[in-house]
């Protein structure tokens, strides 16, 4: 009974024929009260190879002829690439634990930035951990900036000459290097936020090295 229920419809049409011509045979043997119980074992016999010997259907080709996807491949280290209105710069070449650094922001210019702890790009995923130099460089409209956590170094006048800024966010726990003039010419009043995970320790370097990148000694800092 369970091969008089099989679904052929997955199996090639000169399998299938021969399954159903075998199960045909069987079926007149088990009815014919006349039948020889060695006749009907080896119909039975012939059965079971014939399902046996039942062929899937082949996945269709790929227009190139192919069976199968090409593999992705990471893309190199320097590599250039827009996401999320910034660009940013391949420079480690990983397909899980690859790392980019953003170069710039693209297209209009916004007053709140968030700098995003990962990207995609290709299939694949960075870290974003660093900042460029003069990434964001003479940006007057820029009010405030959200820093993700994976960033563990801001470059050289990244900031510099944004004199509106006055909110700067770090969602990482770790002090990120702070390179020279990085913050230089920014709102007087600015306020710096960090995460309450953050330790003293961590605390008292972030305010070393942002003092270091001209950052005003009016600044002030609060855990949220």
């Amino acid at each position: 009974r369970a091969a008089e229920q099989k679904d052929l419809s997955g199996y090639t049409a000169q399998s299938a024929d021969a399954f159903r011509a075998a199960l045909s045979a069987a079926q007149r043997l088990l009815e014919d009260n006349g039948a020889s119980p060695a006749a009907i074992e080896a119909a039975l016999s012939a059965l079971a190879g014939a399902q046996a010997g039942l062929k899937p259907v082949p996945a269709p080709a790929l227009p190139d002829g192919g069976t199968k996807e090409p593999a992705k491949t990471v893309p190199a280290k320097g590599t250039s690439f827009e996401t999320g209105g910034f660009r940013f710069l391949v420079t480690k070449s990983d397909a899980k634990k690859g790392t980019v650094s953003l170069v710039k922001a693209t297209g209009r210019k916004k007053a709140k930035l968030t700098v995003p702890a990962t990207v995609r790009t290709d299939g694949f995923q960075f870290a974003v951990t660093k900042i460029a130099q003069n990434a964001f460089r003479k940006n007057t409209k820029l009010t405030g900036i959200t820093i993700g956590k994976n960033v563990a170094a801001i470059g050289a006048n990244a900031f510099q000459g944004c004199k509106k800024l006055k909110n700067i966010t770090f969602q990482g726990k770790k002090a990120p290097s702070v390179g020279s003039k990085a913050f230089k010419g920014i709102s007087a009043k600015s306020k710096i936020t960090v995460p309450k995970k953050m330790s003293s320790t961590q605390l008292r370097k972030l305010k070393k090295r942002m003092e270091s990148a001209d950052i005003g000694r009016k600044a002030v800092y609060r855990a949220k």
